[in-house]
C-alpha cells in the first residue's frame, strides 16, 4: 500500500514536470516568435552612453516602423529585456523615454521634435508593464496634443527612442 502511494506521488510529479516542461516550451516559442517579429520590424538597439554602470542610455530605432503605436508595440519586449538586465544590477531605477520624431506640415516642411515621457520609478520587473504603459501613453498623449493644437504639424515618422535608465 505504501509503495502504491509512492508510485502515485511519483506519477503525479512526472505529470507536473511534463506540464511545466510544456509551459516552458510554449513560453520559449512565444518569446522566439516575438523576437522574430521585432527583427522583422527592424528594431535596432545601440547602447549610447554609460556612467560607470549607474546610468545607461539606449537608442532604439527601426527602419520599418514610423507610427508611434507600432513602434512602441514592436519594441516593448526589447525594452523589457534591457530594463530587466539593468534591474538585475540595481535594486531600483528610474526610467525615462525620449522619442525623437519628424513632423511634417501641409507645405511639406519638416521639423525634428523630442518628446519626453517624464521619469517613473521602477522597483521590480513585475511592474514593468504598468510603468511602460504610463511612459508610452505620456509620449503618445504629447504627440497627439501637439498635433491637435492647430499647429499644422503631424507626425511623419519616429526617428528613434532613447531609453534612459538611472
Amino acid at each position: 500500500r505504501e509503495e502504491k502511494v509512492r508510485e502515485k506521488m511519483r506519477d503525479e510529479k512526472i505529470k507536473q514536470l511534463k506540464i511545466n516542461d510544456e509551459k516552458a516550451r510554449e513560453k520559449m516559442r512565444l518569446e522566439k516568435q516575438r523576437r522574430a517579429n521585432a527583427m522583422r520590424e527592424g528594431i535596432i538597439v545601440k547602447e549610447k552612453d554609460s556612467l560607470k554602470g549607474a546610468t545607461k542610455i539606449f537608442e532604439i530605432t527601426s527602419d520599418n516602423l514610423f507610427d508611434v503605436d507600432s513602434f512602441f508595440d514592436a519594441s516593448q519586449l526589447t525594452i523589457k529585456k534591457i530594463v530587466i538586465d539593468f534591474l538585475s544590477e540595481h535594486h531600483e531605477m528610474k526610467i525615462d523615454i525620449v522619442m525623437t520624431a519628424e513632423f511634417k506640415n501641409l507645405a511639406g516642411e519638416t521639423i525634428t521634435h523630442h518628446i519626453h515621457s517624464g521619469n517613473d520609478k521602477l522597483l521590480a520587473a513585475n511592474n514593468f508593464e504598468r510603468v511602460y504603459q504610463l511612459q508610452t501613453a505620456s509620449v503618445i498623449n504629447r504627440v497627439e496634443g501637439y498635433e491637435m493644437r492647430d499647429s499644422g504639424w503631424s507626425i511623419n515618422k519616429v526617428i528613434s527612442v532613447h531609453l534612459n535608465l538611472y
